[in-house]
């Protein structure tokens, strides 16, 4: 939380192992699927990859609250999708952490509205893994190609944004 210890908790978590963080992307008040830009700022601070999930639920309840949050109904189909990890130049400045998070906040909602998709129509995708309680697919840790292709225009604005601030900090 931003206002209730989250500082403190970032750096106990910090200390414990900075090679992995989880975070909800878009802040505690919303609003619903606006990235805030924490996630960058540490990343670019840290130099450690970003990997956005996008998760889907099939026909899931959703709260009153203002982030619509989706509770998957019993034995429905849920589904993830990974996006690629992908690196921020370091010591971003404001400009630059603002434009990486217009785009990594595009690319959560377009995985979202992909893994929302794939579990209302139940159908199968290149690289769906069975997952269960007991087993995890050893392609899990070691893919051999990527589960997933981004759109075009993702692509073009990644390499566009690498472009410029790539070069302002090399």
């Amino acid at each position: 939380s931003t206002n209730r210890g989250g500082t403190a908790a970032l750096l106990r978590m910090l200390r414990r192992d900075s090679r992995h963080i989880n975070l909800t992307p878009d802040g505690p008040r919303g609003p619903r699927r606006m990235m805030a830009p924490g996630a960058i700022f540490l990343a670019s601070r840290l130099s450690l990859p970003i990997v956005c999930v996008g998760y889907g639920y099939a026909n899931p309840w959703r709260t009153q609250s203002w982030d619509r949050f989706a509770i998957p109904r019993p034995c429905s189909r849920t589904r993830a999708i990974f996006g690629p990890p992908l690196r921020v130049p370091t010591k971003l400045d404001r400009e630059g952490i603002e434009s990486y998070r217009q785009w990594f906040e595009r690319l959560l909602n377009w995985l979202t509205e992909q893994a929302e998709r794939w579990a209302s129509d139940g159908q199968r995708r290149p690289g769906e893994l069975e997952m269960s309680c007991r087993h995890t697919p050893l392609r899990m840790y070691y893919p051999s190609e990527p589960a997933i292709r981004l759109p075009p225009s993702l692509l073009d604005d990644w390499q566009t944004l690498e472009h410029r601030y790539r070069k302002l900090a090399g």
